[in-house]
């Protein structure tokens, strides 16, 4: 698949097997997935992930005692050993090349986004 599916419900069908992917391994890798999140195109090359409500109740417990300095750490390190599981994924889904996986968090409003950047396919790169 070279750009975004042709049809709007190929895409919403593809957008929605990454977010339950996306829950699926938080869930198997963390005990708890996000309650609720959601996958956009944003560009030609860029799907991002929004997930609410991700955070674990022990985590949880930290953010309310100050620390979240420390949860933010361990949440990265978590972070970065997801990121290859969540590329696979997300190729396998896509039938596209993913150059990164990067990830934000707000601990406050309990929100995180995935932003994968889709390797440029040829037609995208002559576009450009």
């Amino acid at each position: 698949m070279e750009l975004q599916p042709e049809t709007p419900a190929v895409a919403a069908t593809l957008l929605a097997r990454l977010s339950n992917q996306i829950v699926h391994l938080t869930r198997t890798r963390t005990g708890r997935g996000p309650t609720a999140c959601r996958t956009s195109w944003a560009g030609r090359d860029t799907i991002v992930t929004v997930v609410h409500d991700w955070m674990t109740i022990s985590e949880r417990t930290l953010w309310e005692d100050g620390g979240g300095p420390a949860l933010l750490v361990a949440r990265r390190r978590l972070d970065d050993a997801l990121a290859k599981e969540l590329q696979m994924a997300a190729e396998r889904i896509l039938e596209r090349s993913v150059a990164t996986v990067l990830t934000a968090r707000d601990c406050g409003d309990n929100t995180a986004a995935h932003i994968f950047v889709l390797a440029a396919s040829a037609h995208s790169a002559k576009r450009a």
